[in-house]
């Protein structure tokens, strides 16, 4: 899909007048008009992009050019709790959400990104296919300049090698492959042999690494598509099974790059 098919798709799906989307359309111009750029960013974006429209019911993740006082300021009549990545959770209507601080995301605070236009968030992501954000205010896609082409061959890949939680991704990684019909790239198989090690491993089934290691072994510079050579977890109910996170820890992967 094209950057601005996802962009359409998502326009259209805001702009539903549909009563289970009030609450939504609500929050979504009450941020607009009282927070800076506010923007959706990562999952939902990415999610649209490659076809899950409708079938869409994850969190919703926004981030904002206003500092985390102001962002307070605007929600507090919804009860939100704070994360310790200093952004808020709350619930509006039948949508999670969560919002931050541009300035609070993790790889901005860490110096790895300058952080100094919107377009910054683009790089701080550690997935290629999350390198991307809509914004509220003109309805404009921004993307990095290799998501079109990750999305279009539905590649999964490294956009920021740095992340706080190596594990944690390593394991995400694995679950969105397999649950949205991904092909990771032999950097990411690198990295996840590389981090999820011999005590990780034990609440998972071995044929999964043992498979990646085989793959880099006989082909390290060719990519991995885990759904034609791992077949035996072909759902995201076997995914939760076998400890990797579903869609609804999706929003815990994005709260990382906090």
């Amino acid at each position: 899909m094209t950057a601005a098919q996802t962009r359409s798709r998502l326009r259209q799906y805001l702009a539903y007048k549909g009563a289970d989307r009030a609450h939504l359309r609500f929050f979504l111009n009450t941020i607009t008009n009282h927070l800076e750029d506010a923007s959706i960013f990562g999952g939902m974006v990415r999610d649209f992009s490659l076809g899950y429209a409708r079938s869409f019911r994850s969190d919703i993740d926004v981030v904002t050019l206003s500092p985390a006082k102001d962002i307070y300021n605007c929600i507090k009549h919804l009860n939100p709790i704070r994360n310790k990545f200093g952004g808020f959770r709350f619930i509006a209507g039948e949508y999670l959400f969560d919002i931050w601080s541009f300035y609070d995301t993790w790889a901005i605070q860490e110096g790895l990104i300058a952080g100094e236009t919107l377009k910054d968030l683009c790089d701080t992501t550690f997935f290629s296919l999350d390198a991307a954000l809509f914004r509220l205010n003109d309805e404009k896609l921004i993307t990095s300049s290799n998501y079109e082409t990750h999305v279009k061959n539905r590649i999964l890949g490294i956009n920021l090698r740095e992340h706080p939680d190596p594990i944690k991704i390593a394991k995400r990684a694995i679950q969105m492959a397999l649950a949205k019909n991904l092909t990771l790239t032999s950097e990411l198989c690198e990295f996840i042999v590389r981090n999820i090690n011999a005590d990780a491993r034990k609440t998972y089934d071995a044929p999964m690494f043992h498979r990646i290691h085989e793959h880099l072994e006989k082909t390290p510079y060719q990519n991995f598509k885990p759904h034609t050579q791992l077949s035996i977890w072909p759902s995201e109910e076997n995914c939760e099974a076998h400890g990797f996170a579903t869609r609804h820890d999706q929003s815990d992967a994005c709260r990382s790059f906090l």
